[in-house]
C-alpha cells in the first residue's frame, strides 16, 4: 500500500470517530497507526485537534468548504508525490500534515459516511441555538422570541419567523394542480431551506402546500422553499417530526428518514428516526401511508400500507418492518410538552429525556439501567423527574450543569 493510501485509510478511520462524535483515545489502534505515519508530536497534535470542542462542533462547515475542492487537491497531492515516498517526506510539513488528516477525514465523512441524503450528523443538533440554512448557503441564527422575514437568494420574501413558527409563502392549489392539462416540466428548480433543532427546544413549521410539521429537539429537516407543480413534495428529516399533510392528490408527500420514504396524499403521521436509534418508527393517526426502501420506484409491491392506530418499526440493520396496533397519543404527546413513557426500558428513557432537557445523563446502575417504568410527565423539571423514578426503583444521582451520573 502506497503512503497516499495508508493515509487515506486512517483519515476514514479517523472520520468515522469524528462522525459519530465519538472522542478518541490515545491507547486506540487508529492512533497508533498516525503515530507511525506521522511520529508522536504530529499524532499528538492530531489527537488535540479532534478531540477539541470547537472542532467537534465547527466540522460540518469545515467539510462543506474541502467538499469543493478535495477530489482535485487529493489528485494533485498524489501526483506529486513519489510511490516510495518516506516519512520525512511529510515531517517537512508537520503542521500541515496534523491538520491535513483532520480536515480530510472530515471530508472523507462528509461525503462518503452513510448517513442521510441531508448530511447533517447528530453533532450538530445535540447543542446550540435553532438554525435555519438558507438556499444561498448562509446559516442564521433562529431566535424563540424573535421575528423575521425569510429572504430568498433572489430577494424574495418567501416566509416569516414568529417566535418557534416558522411559515413558508403558500402557493395556492390551482397552481399545482394539473388534473385539467398535460405535466409540463418546471421551469424552476428547487430551492432548499435546512432547518436544525438541538436538544431542549420543538419548532413548527408551515411548508409552502400549507402542510404543518413539528420539529422535537434534536432533529433537522431539509425541504424546498417552493414545491413546484409537477414534481413530488419532498422532505428529508433526522431526528422526530409529527407531519399533517396538506391534501393534494396529484402530488404526493414523501419523507425520507434515513432509508426509508414515506408516502402519502394528505395525512396525520409522527415519524422517529434518531442516528443512534436501531428502529425508524412511523405512526400513523389519520389517513393511510405507504413504506418503502429508499432507491426503490415506489409500488404496491414494493410498499407496506399502514392503516390508522397502527405503528411500522423499520429495523434498520436488516431493512425488515414490523407493524402493530399503538395508542397514538403515546407518540404524539410530545407536540404539547409531554413526554410518555409506556412500559419503556429505563436505558430507553434516558436517551428521550436527554434530548427533552438537553441533558448528558449517564447510568452506572446496571440493574436499573434494563428496568421498565410507565409515566408521564408535563412541566416536570429533570430533577423532579429523577426523584419520581427515584420513589419506585431506588437509586442516588449527583448532577452538575447538565451533566448527570446515576448511581
Amino acid at each position: 500500500m502506497t503512503r497516499i493510501k495508508e493515509i487515506e485509510e486512517v483519515a476514514k478511520k479517523l472520520a468515522s470517530k469524528i462522525i459519530k462524535d465519538k472522542k478518541v483515545d490515545p491507547s486506540d489502534k487508529i492512533m497508533k497507526e498516525t503515530t507511525n505515519l506521522f511520529g508522536t508530536d504530529d499524532a499528538n497534535e492530531i489527537l488535540e485537534t479532534i478531540n477539541d470542542p470547537k472542532f467537534k462542533k465547527d466540522h460540518e462547515i469545515m467539510a462543506r468548504i474541502i467538499n469543493k475542492s478535495k477530489k482535485q487537491d487529493w489528485k494533485t497531492l498524489e501526483a506529486k508525490t513519489p510511490k516510495n515516498a518516506k516519512l520525512i517526506y511529510f515531517k517537512k510539513f508537520s503542521k500541515i500534515a496534523a491538520i491535513f488528516i483532520c480536515t480530510l477525514g472530515i471530508a472523507y465523512a462528509y461525503l462518503n459516511f452513510d448517513w442521510p441524503t441531508n448530511r447533517i450528523t447528530p453533532v450538530n443538533i445535540k447543542t446550540g441555538a435553532i438554525t435555519l440554512k438558507l438556499d444561498n448557503g448562509q446559516t442564521e441564527i433562529i431566535s424563540e422570541t424573535g421575528e423575521r422575514k425569510i429572504i430568498s437568494q433572489t430577494g424574495e420574501v418567501v416566509g416569516n419567523q414568529k417566535g418557534t413558527n416558522l411559515t413558508y409563502a403558500i402557493v395556492s392549489q390551482n397552481s399545482l394542480d394539473n388534473t385539467d392539462k398535460e405535466i409540463e416540466k418546471p421551469t424552476e428548480k428547487l430551492k432548499f431551506n435546512e432547518l436544525t433543532i438541538p436538544y431542549g427546544k420543538t419548532f413548527q413549521i408551515t411548508l409552502s402546500d400549507g402542510t404543518k410539521v413539528y420539529l422535537n429537539s434534536g432533529s433537522f429537516i431539509k425541504y424546498p422553499v417552493k414545491f413546484l407543480r409537477g414534481m413530488d413534495r419532498k422532505v428529508s428529516i433526522i431526528g422526530e417530526a409529527y407531519f399533517d399533510v396538506a391534501k393534494d392528490k396529484e402530488h404526493p408527500f414523501i419523507v425520507t428518514a434515513n432509508d426509508i420514504n414515506v408516502r402519502v396524499l394528505g395525512t396525520k403521521f409522527n415519524i422517529s428516526s434518531y442516528p443512534e436509534d436501531a428502529i425508524t418508527s412511523t405512526v400513523l393517526v389519520e389517513g393511510a401511508v405507504s413504506l418503502y426502501q429508499k432507491g426503490k420506484k415506489y409500488s404496491n409491491a414494493t410498499s407496506t400500507l399502514l392503516t390508522p392506530g397502527k405503528k411500522a418499526s423499520w429495523h434498520k440493520k436488516n431493512n425488515r418492518i414490523r407493524i402493530k396496533a399503538v395508542n397514538t397519543d403515546i407518540y404524539t404527546s410530545w407536540i404539547d410538552g409531554k413526554i410518555v413513557f409506556e412500559h419503556m426500558k429505563f436505558h430507553n428513557i434516558i436517551k428521550k429525556l436527554e434530548r427533552h432537557y438537553d441533558v448528558k445523563i449517564s447510568c452506572n446502575n446496571q440493574k436499573l439501567f434494563v428496568e421498565t417504568f410507565t409515566a408521564t410527565f408535563d412541566i416536570e423539571t429533570i430533577e423532579q423527574v429523577l426523584n419520581s423514578f427515584a420513589k419506585n426503583s431506588p437509586f442516588s444521582y449527583t448532577k452538575k450543569e447538565n451533566q448527570i451520573i446515576i448511581h
